[in-house]
C-alpha cells in the first residue's frame, strides 16, 4: 500500500501514512521495491494485468513462505488534474469512463492542446477517482 500512496500522492502521503497508519517510510520503500509495475492511463489490459500479477507472484517466491496471492481492487478520490506517464509515453487524469478506450499518446505538443480543447468544449473531463490494486502474499 505505501508503494501505491507514494505513486499517487508523493513523498508527503507517504510520509503521513507511515507517521499515523504505520505503514513502511519512504526510505523503506526506496530500499526494497526492487520490482516494476506497469501503470495504465485507461482500464488494464490483460498482458498488463498478468506482467503485475507475475511480478507479484515471483517476487513472494523469492521469500519462500508464501500461502496464496492476495488481489484487492477499489477506487479512491484523487485531485483532478492531468500529469504525463513517462513509462507509457500517455496523458493521464482523464475521466476513463468518457475517454476514448485507448490511451492518449504524447507525441507533440499538438496533442495536448487538443486534450485542452476537449476539456473546455466539454467533450471529455478530468477523472475524480483511480481504481487500483494491490497484491501481496498471506505469510504462515
Amino acid at each position: 500500500m505505501s508503494i501505491v500512496l507514494y505513486w499517487l500522492g508523493g513523498t508527503r502521503v507517504t510520509e503521513f501514512a507511515h507517521a499515523a497508519l504505520g505503514t513502511p517510510g519512504l526510505s523503506t520503500i526506496r530500499k526494497y521495491c526492487t520490482t516494476s509495475i506497469l501503470t495504465s492511463s485507461i482500464f488494464p489490459k490483460l498482458d498488463e494485468l498478468n506482467h503485475n500479477i507475475k511480478l507479484a507472484y515471483e517476487y513472494g517466491m523469492q521469500s519462500g513462505d508464501g500461502m496464496g496471492l492476495i488481489c484487492m481492487f477499489d477506487k479512491i478520490k484523487v485531485e483532478e488534474g492531468l500529469d504525463w506517464c513517462p513509462q507509457t509515453n500517455s496523458i493521464i487524469g482523464l475521466c476513463q469512463e468518457h475517454s476514448s478506450p485507448s490511451p492518449y499518446i504524447f507525441s507533440n505538443l499538438d496533442d495536448a492542446q487538443v486534450i485542452c480543447e476537449d476539456l473546455q468544449a466539454g467533450h471529455m473531463h478530468l477523472g475524480t477517482e483511480v481504481s487500483w490494486t494491490i497484491m501481496g502474499w498471506a505469510r504462515n
